[in-house]
């Protein structure tokens, strides 16, 4: 009966070190699922911070082409002074393969001709305003909003707006 006895001592104590070994292997796991999924976590947040700034980076060099493109086509004709978007006869700017006629300007100071281009799916939208400064100089105010997007669907949550002023 002794003998019998202590081998019932020793399944006891096997069997509570069997649970202790269970009990570490589950709380091990736990820790381990709870790191990789807070890892997850903040590996996904910075991939939506890298594409938000991928987006802005975008927008405002979109802005800047429609800059450019106002500005070469303001600078070109009459050496900036009027430039393409009042010259009596209408204009056509061209930019990035697509031409717009700006029309005849009215010969009266303030007014402003918008413009509209799409660069690569990419949208931007330009404001030239002519107007007279108290010396009755001819000045220009070129504004540019970039979007991220195409033009047709700026209106979208996702949009992101970038805009460059140049006033001379």
């Amino acid at each position: 009966m002794e003998r019998y006895a202590k081998n019932n001592k020793k399944k006891a104590r096997a069997c509570n070190q069997s649970g202790f070994t269970l009990f570490i292997a589950v709380v091990t796991v736990s820790i381990l699922l709870l790191v990789t999924l807070s890892i997850s976590s903040i590996a996904a947040k910075e991939l939506i911070l890298t594409a938000s700034g991928r987006e802005a980076t975008t927008a405002f060099y979109v802005a800047n082409s429609g800059i450019e493109c106002a500005l070469y086509w303001d600078l070109k004709n009459d050496g900036g002074v009027e430039g393409a978007f009042i010259a009596p006869p209408p204009s056509i700017v061209t930019c990035n393969g697509q031409s717009q006629n700006v029309g005849q300007a009215p010969l009266k100071y303030p007014f402003t001709t918008r413009l509209s281009f799409d660069f690569d799916n990419h949208c931007s939208k330009v404001n030239v305003n002519k107007y007279l400064d108290s010396a009755k100089n001819i000045k220009t105010k070129i504004e540019s909003l970039g979007y991220n997007l195409p033009c047709s669907s700026i209106t979208s949550p996702r949009t992101i707006e970038r805009a460059i002023r140049v006033t001379y």
